[in-house]
Formats: structure tokens, C-alpha cells, sequence
């Protein structure tokens, strides 16, 4: 069974490998929801996958 929470580490690995700090940086412009798990900021796999829908495809210019 997959997890429905990740840990920020976890939540940057699924991102590609993004650092925690660019993470957090979409926490705080509002491009990402994030939550509370007591004292640790968690992400839910529903959002992230929302979150990475949402983002802008690449089109290489010619």
C-alpha cells in the first residue's frame, strides 16, 4: 500500500530531486498545500500529483 503522507525529503524525492528549500518556496507562494502532522509539515501524494499536473510543459524553441 502506497503511503497517503510524505515527509518533506520524500515529497522532494517524488518532485525529481528538488531541494527542500524550492519546496518550501512553493509551500509559501501558495503553489503547494502542505500540512501539519504535529510538528512536521507533510504533503499529501494527491496534492503533489496535482501539483506536478499543473506545472507548464517544456517546448524546446526552435
Amino acid at each position: 500500500m502506497d503511503p497517503a503522507l510524505l515527509n518533506k525529503r520524500d515529497a522532494c524525492k517524488y518532485l525529481g530531486g528538488i531541494s527542500e528549500r524550492t519546496l518550501m518556496e512553493h509551500v509559501y507562494a501558495g503553489r503547494l498545500n502542505a500540512k501539519k502532522l504535529g510538528a512536521r509539515v507533510v504533503f499529501e501524494v494527491a496534492e503533489l500529483r496535482r501539483f506536478v499536473a499543473e506545472l507548464p510543459s517544456w517546448e524546446p524553441q526552435s
